[in-house]
Parts: structure tokens; sequence; C-alpha cells
């Protein structure tokens, strides 16, 4: 399958800071991240504003982007894994999972930011009247709302139990403040992995690739990929679901595999219409020689530690541990003329 080209430029930053947990944009290029420093015995973290400076797109830029750091609340000790929804005029933190004693353990964090104002607000835990604390759900924002499908259960360090799957589906409004139980159940099993988001649907991959889950106002429906059969591309996690123009998307893809490498290099980029679920096969963002090492960002991309946020239509930012990788997007492809069938999905 061919690599059709879908960028025309990407610079690599280093922040020089701990692992970055989340970010989402601001507006106005300018982007929220946190970082928690794992290796001192306090776990600081650490809330900061990046915005990217007119410098970032010369080769020679001394100051690319500028840091700031703003006040912010702190995260719960051994938190590993959390998001930020940009939903109107605020950010949601939603955090979910917490490393004790080698078990993952759920957690609830909950706190909103306020883009104008720069102040937080805490969403307190209520026993059944939220989404129960559970690891790696789907959580995106539509329109007004923030939106939890699934999860699962703890997880011992063994790993001899199954965890409890959860397919219930809550949304939180920015403007009651309050959660909504949606009736409608997932029809499938969604833990981990990242779903887009294309107007007002949620686009999720199940079955390792093979069905797509979609939601919007509190109804489900299930999606055959039957390009991906017919095509013989063979079934990956999805790592990352980037929203393009229109009904297309960006997905990046890989193999589950014990091993980091082999897992890294299955690495693909594909580019999906939201519709029919056409795809074409894109080139990697780091190139790499057959036999040549594996680039580290290619290891946080497929170990699921990658962020992406979109700073304009034509600007990517994937925030991969320490790094961010500036993605200049090809104009034709966020153009109303780009479509997959034009490109051609032939082996």
């Amino acid at each position: 399958m061919h690599d059709h080209p879908w960028f025309t430029d990407a610079k690599e930053f280093d922040l020089g800071s701990p692992t970055i947990l989340a970010a989402a944009s601001l507006g106005c290029n300018r982007v929220l991240l946190v970082s928690k420093d794992y290796w001192s015995d306090l776990e600081r973290c650490e809330w900061r504003i990046l915005t990217l400076t007119e410098e970032c797109n010369h080769s020679d830029a001394a100051h690319p982007v500028h840091l700031e750091t703003v006040p912010g609340p702190t995260l719960p000790d051994g938190l590993l894994d959390m998001t930020l929804c940009r939903i109107q005029d605020v950010v949601v933190a939603y955090g979910w999972m917490r490393l004790v004693e080698g078990d993952y353990i759920p957690v609830w964090f909950m706190t909103v930011y306020s883009i104008s104002t720069g102040e937080w607000e805490t969403i307190p835990y209520a026993e059944g009247e939220c989404p129960v604390p559970r690891l790696t759900p789907q959580v995106c924002a539509l329109s007004d709302r923030l939106v939890v499908i699934g999860g699962c259960g703890p997880v011992s360090e063994d790993r001899e139990e199954c965890p409890t799957l959860y397919f219930d589906t809550w949304e939180w409004s920015v403007y009651s403040r309050e959660w909504t139980h949606r009736g409608a159940d997932c029809p499938r099993q969604l833990i981990g992995g990242a779903a887009g988001v294309i107007g007002d649907v949620i686009h999720a991959l199940a079955d390792a690739g093979g069905e797509t889950v979609q939601y919007s106002n509190g109804r489900y429906r299930l999606e055959t990929d039957t390009w991906r059969s017919w095509l013989g591309v063979e079934a990956g996690f999805c790592l990352l679901d980037v929203p393009l123009h229109g009904q297309h998307r960006l997905i990046i893809t890989n193999i589950l595999h014990d091993d980091p490498v082999i897992a890294a290099q299955s690495l693909k980029y594909w580019i999906v219409d939201a519709v029919s679920l056409d795809r074409v096969q894109c080139q990697p963002l780091f190139e790499r020689e057959e036999e040549g090492a594996v680039s580290y960002l290619d290891y946080g991309i497929s170990d699921g530690r990658a962020i992406s946020v979109m700073l304009n239509p034509t600007t990517l930012l994937v925030v991969v541990n320490e790094g961010v990788v500036r993605v200049a997007l090809d104009p034709f492809l966020v153009s109303p003329e780009f479509h997959t069938s034009m490109v051609g999905t032939r082996l």
C-alpha cells in the first residue's frame, strides 16, 4: 500500500520537563500542559501554558516555544493516566488510574479550568450520580458535554483475575455541572486506545480495528470496516485519532506486542473517511531505514503515551513524554477538495 504524504514539515522540540500526562488547546496557538515528575519523592506536578512562537517555522530558531507556569491543582499520588478535554471556554481535567504497590487502581480526579479567568473548579465524586471510577475509559468532548464510555475495574500486578468490564455511558454538562447516565450501553468492549470526534459523533475502533463504534446523542451505531479486510490491512490498536477537515481522520495504529521494538516498528498512519471507512495509508512521521534504529518518539507513540493537539486547521502538535513535534499538515489534506477515494486504496 502506498505511503501518501500528509504533512509538509515536522519539527521536534525538547521541553526539558518531566513526563507530560495530558494537553489541550486553549486557542491562539496556546496549549495547556500538565506534567509530573515520577522520579522525585514528592511526585511534583506542574501546570504550564505552551505558546508556539513565530520562530518555530525557522530551523535555527532559538526560542520556538514559550512556556509559562500557571497555578493548578495537585494530582493524586501515583496518578498515571488522565486527559484534558476542551469544552467551549473551559478545559476539563479527568484522571482515572494510579499505581499502588504494583496494582492499577481506579481513582476519581476531575477539575475544570476556566480559560478566561485561569481559575479552577473541583468536581467531587458523588456515588450513584457520576461514573464509577474506572481504568482506561473513552473520554471525549461532544459540543457542551464530556462523555465517558466503558473502561474496566482494578487490575492486579499478577493479572490472574479478569477485571470488571464497564459498558455504561455518562455525560457531564458544562452548563449544569451535572452528570447524566445515558440508557444505552456500548455494544462493544472499549478499554484503552484512542477515539476521535467528527462533528457530534464519537468514533472508536473496536475488535482490533475490525469494527467502529459510533456514539451520538445517547445512541450507538456499529460499523464493520469492510475496507480493512478487502485491502488486506492487518488489524491494529488505535493509538491516536485526529479529526481533520470534513469527515476525515488521521489514525495511527500498531500491533500490540510484548516486544516494544516490534510494537514500534508496526506503527502505521492512515487517513480514514469517517462515513465510508475508506482509507489510505500515509507516510510515517519519522522515516527510518528498514533495519535502522527506532526513534524514541516512535516508542512513545507505540506505547500509547502520545497526545495530539490541533492548534489550528493546518498545525498539529504531537506530545510524547518530554518532547513536542510540531507538524505542518499538507493544506490539500485539510481542504474540501481532498478525499481518500481520489488518492486510491490499491495495493
